[in-house]
């Protein structure tokens, strides 16, 4: 047995400033050397090591692994090991044995009055391991009272144990970041003082560069535009003081191809001007926007855009986000066809409010939109200047979504005016000669029937023959039947007593020739008198009941004209069969004809339907400003 120095300051000392130097040294220590300085200092027989988790290789071998839940020999309160396990632990176990000594004791030591282990705790007391000692039994009481100073070799190593902690903690994060890094699909640069020191393979696919060892080394400058690369660096360093927006630029590559990047640059801890960098390659995007961008600047169809100062989310109930959109949608963009479509030579009012944009029909028009569940196509929309209207478009709009939540709006506008105009021509020139026809049947045809009727009445008067007879009842009917015809095509009312009256007289004629029961409901106040504006209620009321008789199977149908609001509103309501509006709208003539009149006038018209649930067709016409429509005088 090595006998320790006669001072024992001396020995621990020594110790202690080996394991010292083992904690301030570069690199990896030997710590099966340090373990055998520490045996040889104070004299022991083994000293034993355990490390919590795996632990690298060291030199001079390896001990014996503890499987997982297994431990060494926790501590009792005297310090001696007590033979029960702590708590379960993964760890390896370094053993240092004094030459000589069996086999048999490379075991981790029993409890006993000469062995003794202590917990190894880092500075935030996170546990380490342990380090245990034994001595000879039969060495002197001065030898054997040495094991006090293992507490403080232990606190001592302790510190080497967390600096080689650190150190394998940092090389895993290094291990996991190059991993990460490495197969990361955006270019990733690493560069210290302008130099690339680290690069992925898709930062060397940007360059084109046959892989990252070529990147290596290279100015970053080399690969960014002459005569901006400058500033790029600086705004690059800057960004990475100041955390901002990705910065865009663009890279050139060795073999001169040039490529649109969007870069965020952090700073790279380890180098003394470290600097990371992300590029991301936007170049088809870029392409993409170009493309587009020409495209609506150069269209001559209408493109607009609206923000929302506050979303509103998608599943709020109709109107209170009709409500929302009406108070925090703002026009953000339109491209040079929109602007000159609204506006002519003038600026557009970008952040304009949208219900000032659709005016009267700002809160049909955005019902509209969002019934169509915020998919609007083909929606016919008309604006009035001086009360009247005075031109017509084709609108398509779609709702921008975050989260499912609304936050704009993307639309498009085609001006329908010259096609509305033509329309209306030709429609004029339908009911004139609808009223053409209307008046050749009264004057001619009806005046024939009318000789007829009464020739026939007289020849049967005086005979009494029943020939006569049936000849005029025949007359009769006929005679009612064309001035039924001539009601048909051209109302009378309309041009002396009003839209109301007219609308009155149409029920009551439906009512008494077809076997659907029809009501007529007037609220007393609501009235058109402009013959133009109340031909074509008077025509979207003719053509919803001519449906309700050929097609709902309705037992009743009523027609409703009223004042609502700001606008008066004609409604035909049937209790009938029902369809589906969306699947009949390209093939129905009829429903065509309804929308068009409403739309020619500057109204609205809608129809609500569905199988087994009776049909309602509202025809609304804005009041303001019209001087064909009026209340009427009920004082």
């Amino acid at each position: 047995m090595r006998l320790l120095p006669t001072d024992e300051s001396e020995g621990a000392a020594h110790v202690i400033a080996t394991v010292a130097r083992a904690i301030v040294a570069s690199g990896r220590p030997d710590l099966l050397g340090v373990l055998g300085t520490i045996g040889e200092g104070l004299g022991l027989e083994g000293v034993y090591l355990a490390f919590a988790g795996r632990w690298p290789e060291t030199e001079g071998g390896r001990g014996p692994t503890l499987p997982p839940g297994t431990s060494p020999p926790g501590t009792s309160p005297l310090g001696r090991p007590s033979g029960r396990p702590p708590k379960s632990f993964e760890g390896t176990v370094l053993r240092w044995l004094r030459a000589g000594r069996p086999a048999t004791s490379a075991r981790w030591p029993a409890e006993s009055d000469h062995a003794v282990a202590v917990p190894l705790l880092g500075e935030s007391d996170e546990f380490l391991g342990y380090l245990a000692a034994e001595w000879d039994p039969a060495a002197p009481a001065d030898l054997a009272s040495r094991r006090g100073l293992l507490p403080v070799v232990g606190d001592v190593l302790s510190g080497l144990l967390a600096r080689l902690s650190a150190e394998e903690a940092g090389r895993e994060t290094e291990e996991r970041w190059r991993t990460l890094v490495d197969r990361h699909p955006d270019p990733i640069v690493v560069a210290d003082g302008g130099v690339v020191a680290y690069a992925n393979e898709a930062a060397a696919r940007l360059v084109a560069l046959d892989g990252p060892e070529s990147f290596v080394g290279q100015p970053v400058a080399r690969f960014l535009p002459r005569g901006d690369a400058d500033r790029i660096a600086r705004e690059m360093e800057a960004q990475a003081a100041r955390p901002s927006g990705p910065l865009e630029h663009e890279v050139v590559a060795a073999d001169g191809t040039r490529r649109s990047v969007e870069s965020v640059s952090v700073p790279f801890p380890g180098l003394p001007r470290g600097l990371q960098t992300v590029w991301r390659d936007v170049t088809d995007r870029k392409v993409s926007e170009e493309r587009y961008r020409t495209l609506v600047e150069t269209i001559s169809e209408g493109v607009w855009r609206v923000v929302l100062d506050r979303p509103v989310p998608r599943g709020a109930p109709l109107s209170d986000k009709v409500d929302h959109l009406l108070r925090h949608a703002r026009l953000a963009e339109v491209n040079p066809s929109m602007a000159r479509m609204l506006w002519g030579p003038r600026r557009p009012p970008v952040g304009l409010p949208l219900r000032r944009l659709l005016g009267p029909h700002a809160e049909v028009v955005l019902g509209a939109f969002v019934r169509s569940d915020h998919a609007l196509r083909a929606y016919e929309f008309a604006l009035r200047e001086g009360g009247e209207v005075s031109r017509h478009f084709s609108v398509n709009a779609v709702g921008r979504f975050d989260n499912d939540d609304v936050v704009g709006i993307w639309g498009s506008c085609v001006e329908t005016t010259g096609r509305v105009r033509t329309e209306r021509r030709m429609i004029d020139a339908l009911e004139e000669q609808q009223e053409r026809i209307g008046r050749d049947l009264h004057d001619g045809v009806g005046q024939l029937l009318t000789g007829v009727l009464m020739l026939s009445e007289g020849v049967a008067a005086r005979t009494e023959d029943a020939a006569a007879a049936r000849a005029a009842a025949y007359a009769a009917e006929a005679l009612d039947q064309v001035r039924a015809i001539c009601r048909g095509l051209v109302p009378p009312q309309l041009y002396s007593e009003g839209a109301a009256t007219a609308l009155a007289e149409l029920v009551a004629h439906v009512d008494a020739l077809s076997p659907t029961r029809c009501k007529y409901h007037h609220d007393g106040r609501a009235d058109v008198s402009d013959p133009d504006l109340g031909l074509q209620i008077y025509r979207v009321a003719q053509e919803a009941l001519s449906n309700v008789v050929r097609h709902a199977g309705a037992e009743t149908a009523w027609v409703h004209f009223e004042e609502d609001g700001d606008r008066v509103v004609v409604e035909v309501e049937d209790d009938g069969v029902g369809f589906d509006p969306h699947a009949s709208r390209q093939r129905s003539l009829g429903l065509y004809g309804m929308k068009w009149r409403a739309h020619s006038v500057g109204g609205t018209l809608s129809v609500d339907s569905s199988p087994g649930a009776g049909t309602t067709v509202r025809f609304a016409l804005p009041v303001a400003g019209r001087p064909g429509l009026q209340r009427r005088d009920t004082s």
